[in-house]
């Protein structure tokens, strides 16, 4: 999936929402966002609106994803930094260990 970028162009965003529903530790969600996702919203940059959604998610496997999608676009492409910024800043009072750990290193990235 990863390789092909026809098809992260064409990933219905729901696949992600239902794949990430279903995670269960911090590997699979790095390795999404690292593999998939982050270059999903480089390819797409209008998935930011549900990511940002997903940032709210009640789950919080699927809340690591969104702000480690973010890093990892932030990574290849400096105008994600906003966004980044603002969903660290949201995210600062997770009290989940996982989502700690991102919010610091969204920090490093910016």
């Amino acid at each position: 999936l990863s390789r092909s970028k026809d098809a992260l162009q064409s990933l219905p965003w729901s696949t992600i929402e239902a794949w990430s529903s279903r995670f269960e530790n911090w590997e699979h969600v790095d390795n999404t966002a690292m593999l998939v996702t982050g270059k999903m919203l480089q390819l797409r940059p209008d998935l930011i609106v549900d990511i940002e959604a997903m940032a709210n998610s009640d789950n919080s496997w699927q809340r690591r994803l969104a702000i480690v999608t973010l890093i990892e676009a932030t990574r290849h492409d400096a105008r994600w930094a906003p966004q980044l910024e603002a969903m660290a800043q949201r995210l600062t009072g997770d009290r989940g260990p996982t989502m700690r750990k991102a919010v610091a290193w969204a920090r490093k990235v910016l």
